[in-house]
């Protein structure tokens, strides 16, 4: 195709590369060879797009990037200054966009893989018990409990899947809600056992009572924590840390008692419906294979499907941009992207780090590391219910409630960070907890796992 076209015409692809001041030198065979590429990777996109929309436009779309994708990034890049458009429109082609149907067959691997390791690990308990009853999946799946990580859709898919009721039963959980709720909720009522300035009779029976039907319910149990996707790793490892952290509380030092009662402590399964190779190494730190990050043995992380790192700029570059430079010859699109990425944070996307988030600070983020996104790797995935602040801010930012009006983002992020006061109080309770100076948690516990 030709790219000749007039800014406002029918033919957005063109206006695209017409924006573009790269593009203009090149000989006509090349601008083709040019364009036709765009043009590939922009219908893949509407495809896309058409099967699934990405939700957070679906009240407000000022962009229309889920009517019309073409136009609406000709649109988002006219916002910048031509001498980053290069930059910008090579993130945007290299983005992968996944649909609801993407996520539908990874979890379908994904729960595949946690059957066989679920099935694998009850058989090695037996034989280490003495036992050696074939395990039926039907009486393994009774005792499965299921927690969703975050608030986004996958966990309900999960749910369905398992044919159960999850943490909606409270039968099976004592305390509702995302992770994050459950182990606060847990810890706040192991903490009023512990601390000897909160021993009032009435709060130690009621917090009691609920510590010691959590753990009647989670005796032989296999817990699963459902994640969406997790790219960097980080906030999955430290939400992943705590629920372990708290099951060694639990149960660690009562193997003895619980043996003789017929029960074994909890196995632990992370399932990530996808996930990068960087997410798989951070929490794979946590269990048995892990170093000094270890916390459980009894810990396993399985991923329905994983991204390698050409899904990312940092070091990258993604394939889109290697071909794009050697289809250009002359432009270097992988220095030009990152020129761009840096231009995006000094003139906007620093305010989500510096003043709209607590999140560089409560994780104490590198500083040439955020232009990329958390974890520094410029991650270009999204999933069509949202884009991860783990991918590239150029992506998303303004997220959806910024205080920042002056650009529009080409897939605008829903924040879900709501750590902060909170977690510092999470913390020092998990720390009096450990502590469990008089003794007080560690006798209550013992008393609870005498029970038959």
């Amino acid at each position: 195709m030709s790219i000749t076209s007039q800014s406002g015409s029918s033919n957005p692809v063109g206006d695209i590369l017409v924006a573009v001041p790269e593009f203009h030198g090149l000989h006509i065979s090349t601008r083709n060879e040019v364009a036709n590429f765009v043009e590939r990777k922009l219908k893949k996109f509407t495809l896309k797009l058409k099967a699934s929309p990405y939700a957070p436009n679906s009240q407000l779309d000022p962009l229309g990037i889920n009517s019309n994708f073409n136009m609406g990034l000709r649109n988002w890049l006219l916002q910048f200054p031509d001498k980053h458009r290069l930059g910008f429109l090579a993130a945007a082609l290299s983005t992968i966009y996944i649909t609801d149907e993407e996520i539908d067959s990874f979890i379908d691997i994904g729960l595949s893989r946690l059957r066989e390791q679920m099935i694998e690990v009850a058989e090695m308990d037996d034989r280490q018990s003495g036992t050696k009853a074939i395990v039926e999946w039907a009486t393994l799946k009774d005792n499965i409990r299921c927690y969703a990580v975050s608030e986004f859709g996958a966990y309900e898919k999960v749910i369905r899947r398992l044919q159960f009721t999850g943490s909606r039963d409270r039968a099976k959980h004592p305390i509702r809600g995302i992770v994050d709720e459950f182990v606060k909720a847990a810890f706040h009522d192991l903490r009023v056992l512990a601390d000897k300035d909160l021993q009032t009779l009435i709060y130690r029976e009621e917090a009691g009572q609920r510590a010691a039907e959590l753990i009647r319910s989670l005796r032989n149990s296999h817990i699963v924590l459902v994640e969406d996707g997790t790219f960097s790793g980080k906030r999955i490892k430290r939400e992943a840390s705590r629920f372990l952290r708290l099951m060694n509380i639990l149960f660690s030092g009562f193997e003895t008692q619980m043996s003789l009662h017929g029960y074994k402590r909890p196995w632990v399964y992370l399932l990530a419906v996808f996930g990068t190779n960087d997410a798989l190494e951070a929490v794979q730190e946590l269990g048995a294979l892990g170093g000094p990050d270890r916390v459980s043995s009894r810990f396993i992380p399985v991923f329905g499907h994983m991204f390698d790192r050409d899904a990312s700029v940092n070091p990258g570059p993604p394939p889109a941009v290697e071909e794009l430079t050697a289809l250009t010859q002359k432009a270097d699109c992988r220095k030009k992207l990152k020129l761009a990425v840096q231009f995006f944070h000094e003139q906007y996307s620093h305010k989500y780090w510096d003043r709209e988030t607590d999140i560089r600070t409560m994780l104490k983020l590198d500083n040439k590391d955020i232009p990329y996104g958390l974890g520094g790797k410029g991650w270009t995935l999204l999933t069509h219910v949202n884009c991860p602040n783990d991918s590239l801010p150029l992506l998303w930012y303004p997220h959806i409630g910024s205080e920042s009006f002056s650009i529009r983002a080409l897939f605008p992020r829903l924040e879900s960070q709501v750590e902060g006061e909170s977690m510092h109080e999470l913390q020092e309770s998990i720390e009096i907890v450990s502590r469990d100076q008089a003794r007080h948690l560690h006798d209550f516990l013992a008393e609870v796992h005498k029970e038959p």
